[in-house]
């Protein structure tokens, strides 16, 4: 009798051992059919997109969002100003985008901005003759407007700016 009821033990012992293989052996990897662009990696089953794509697959470029014409409306510790910045996306840097008559001084006037995220940006200091420029920015929720924080100094006085582009 105690070897029919080891065997018994024994037994439920395996099926319940099979049981849990089984049903761990089917568990299915998220990532098996999950293709992320860009250099895009994916994690239980969505893309991780690097800095300057975006979307479910990372097929989007963040900069791309930034590109058209913009009406700015600038007030600065020198005065109000109101001109039409032109923005597109840099062709040889993924995360740069490019503003043209950037604080209304002319279309030679070209600031590079670094994105940081899908909807901020950096303006590292650049000169324009002698004036330097730096700054961030923030691109609204429904890509309509853009605030930028900036100041430009010629080295002895400096105008700090509060601009909002607005999308034409």
């Amino acid at each position: 009798m105690k070897k029919v009821a080891f065997l018994g033990v024994m037994a439920l012992s395996v099926l319940g051992l099979s049981t849990i293989l089984l049903f761990n052996a089917c568990e299915q990897d998220p990532c098996k059919d999950v293709v992320c662009l860009n250099g895009g990696t994916c994690e239980d089953g969505d893309c991780n997109c690097p800095i300057g794509y975006e979307g479910d697959d990372c097929g989007v470029r963040t900069a791309d969002k930034y590109v058209g014409t913009w009406s700015a409306a600038e007030v600065c510790d020198s005065g109000i100003y109101n001109y039409v910045a032109t923005i597109s996306a840099s062709s040889t840097e993924v995360t740069s985008i490019l503003i043209s008559n950037f604080g209304g001084f002319g279309s030679s006037v070209v600031v590079k901005g670094t994105i940081v995220d899908p909807n901020s940006f950096t303006i590292p200091s650049q000169a324009f003759g002698n004036v330097a420029f730096s700054g961030n920015g923030t691109l609204s929720a429904d890509g309509l407007t853009i605030n930028i924080t900036y100041i430009a100094s010629d080295g002895t006085t400096s105008d700090n700016c509060q601009a909002t582009y607005t999308k034409q």
